[in-house]
């Protein structure tokens, strides 16, 4: 728990799982915790510190996940600044766009 406590700091807090739901309720993992209380530190966890549990079914998926959070919180980050520094909207969206594009022109040529 004291690393979750470090991630108070954070703005947004996430715990990315390589797994599905399913997988964890079989009680397919190596931690030799009861699924009844994987799930219910889970839902404290959830609750009390606001963090969010994402299932990604798979280490790539994890990937793919961490890649788009990244991706949102940078447009987020880039639109906060712009608005404070008095770029139009008009020109915040063309360049997340712009953005968006780019990205999907990487994935298409993976």
């Amino acid at each position: 728990f004291r690393k979750i406590e470090k991630m108070r700091q954070f703005r947004f807090r996430a715990l990315v799982i390589e797994a599905t739901e399913a997988e964890a309720a079989e009680g397919e993992y190596r931690s030799e915790i009861p699924v009844k209380s994987l799930f219910s530190t889970l839902d404290v966890l959830i609750v009390r510190v606001n963090l969010h549990v994402l299932w990604c079914g798979s280490p790539a998926g994890a990937a793919r996940k961490v890649e788009s959070l990244a991706t949102q919180f940078i447009e987020g980050i880039k639109k906060e600044g712009a608005l404070a520094f008095g770029v139009s909207r008009a020109v915040i969206e063309r360049g997340a766009r712009e953005h968006r594009e780019k990205i999907a022109q990487r994935k298409a040529a993976r």
